[in-house]
Order: structure tokens, then sequence, then C-alpha cells
């Protein structure tokens, strides 16, 4: 699946600027132009962490999406999305990417999205912070995972067109890799399944512009 959406994903902008050359349509906020088009933003997401043991709050941080969609009609469209999230949990630094396919519908000047994928997720464990291998630089840990989202698209008078969106995921830790680093390099010390119903479930707000 992740291999899928990897593909998707950077295929699709390689196409985007032949599309755009063949339509002259305006993309509008209620009414869609077809096509590929590109949205990208920044914003805000809050996420919790849970697992059969652990419950942690791992608070406020940034986000960053970007989401390249094939629009087939006035209403709908499938895209393939990245969103990477940055929170931090004591000294440990996290850094959390999906990679998803989804769904999008407008209603008037508003949308709705559905999207499923999976979430690589890297814990950089702080100086201070005690580890199970002392020698443990970083935690990989990745599974699937499931969104919805509501947005709204807004037209200035000169044209140019930008949105606010909610989202709310949860993702499914499956598996994790102990990784040390030497130089540059991590390499993974230790790999296993992950079996405690580790789940992440974050909610983000964003702003941002359609590139076309």
């Amino acid at each position: 699946m992740k291999k899928i959406i990897l593909i998707l994903f950077f295929i699709l902008p390689l196409t985007a600027n032949a599309q755009l050359l063949d339509t002259g349509e305006d993309f509008l906020t209620d009414d869609w132009s077809e096509g590929l088009h590109i949205f990208v933003g920044i914003g805000l997401n809050t996420s919790t962490y849970r697992s059969n043991s652990r419950h942690n709050y791992l608070g406020w941080g940034s986000n960053f999406k970007t989401d390249v969609g094939w629009y087939f009609n006035h209403d709908w469209a499938i895209e393939s999305s990245a969103s990477v999230k940055f929170n931090k949990l004591n000294s440990d630094l996290i850094w959390d990417t999906l990679l998803t396919l989804g769904l999008r519908y407008r209603l008037e000047e508003y949308y709705f999205r559905a999207f499923a994928g999976a979430g690589v997720l890297v814990v950089v464990i702080g100086e201070d912070e005690p580890t199970a291998r002392q020698d443990t630089a970083r935690l990989h840990m990745d599974g699937p995972a499931l969104g919805m989202g509501f947005g709204k698209t807004h037209r200035t008078e000169k044209g140019k067109v930008w949105f606010t969106e909610v989202n709310g995921t949860v993702q499914w830790i499956k598996h994790r890799d102990d990784v040390i680093v030497d130089g540059e390099t991590p390499i993974a010390i230790s790999s296993e399944s992950v079996n405690d119903n580790s789940t992440i479930y974050s909610l983000q707000v964003s702003v941002g512009i359609l590139l076309f």
C-alpha cells in the first residue's frame, strides 16, 4: 500500500503541467474545473498516543500538507495526499508522515474528504530520555491510517483560491524499529511487531492555497 501511494504521489505532479496547458477553465469555489489541481497548506495539530499501557498527550505542533487531486467532474475528485506533523513529548521530537489516497466531494463552496493510507512515525530520542537500549537514537514506527476532513474554499477578488480545513486522523502502529545513527547513516538494530493497540489520534487545522 505504501509503495502504491508513493508511486502515485510522485507521478501525478509530473503530468500536472501538461493538464494545465490543456484547459483554460478557471477553478471556482462553487464549480470545480476538471483535471489535475494541487493544494498546499500549513497549520497546527494536536495529537494523542494510546496503547494498552500508556496514554500520552503529544500537545500542539505544526503540520504541512499537499493534496494532488484529479478532478474528474465539478463535484468529485480523487487525490493523493502527503501530510507531515511535528510534535514534542518531553525532549523527544516526533515526526509523523501520512501518505494517503482518498476522495473529495464538493457541496457548494464547502468540501468533504475521506482518505486511507499509511503512516511512518519517527521519534528522535532526547538525550535525557531513557530507552530499552541506551544506544538507540531513534524509533521508526509505521502502520495503516484513516482520516476524514471538512473544508471551505475561498476566492479573492484577484482570482486566487485558498482554503481552510479541519482533518481528523487515526493511525495504528503495527511495526517498530530501534535505530542507531552511525555518522549520518541510520541503522536498524532491532525490529519487531507491535501488538499493544498503539494508536495515534490527531486533529489538524490547515490553511493554504491552490497552486493550479
